[in-house]
């Protein structure tokens, strides 16, 4: 014997189902965040070295495109902002392009 379930009504306004709590009670009030200095500071001081680490390895990197293609990096920036790929500017240069930046990668893993 099957038992069938009448379907629930539509819902035509969620709202009138939601229930509503107040604002701000009394009884629990909300946690008061205490920011110390050393809690503001870490955080900044964490993003000024990424963002000092990123600008070291963008120099980085432009130095080894520079020395390996015997270019100036305002030329590079030009042409990339051109819209040209580090391969094209290389052209027959690419494969030592290649080698100077395996060799500049090793080079940071062996720092580690």
């Amino acid at each position: 014997m099957r038992v069938r379930f009448p379907s629930p009504a539509p819902v035509s306004n969620i709202n009138n189902y939601v229930e509503t709590l107040p604002i701000s009670c009394p009884e629990y009030p909300p946690p008061k965040l205490i920011l110390s200095d050393s809690a503001i500071a870490k955080p900044v001081a964490t993003v000024t070295a990424k963002k000092s680490e990123a600008k070291a390895m963008k120099n980085a990197y432009l130095k080894v495109v520079t020395d390996t293609l015997g270019i100036s990096e305002a030329d590079l920036l030009s042409r990339i902002k051109a819209g040209e790929n580090p391969a094209a500017i290389a052209g027959a240069k690419k494969y030592a392009l290649v080698g100077a930046f395996s060799r500049s990668a090793l080079r940071m893993l062996i720092a580690l």
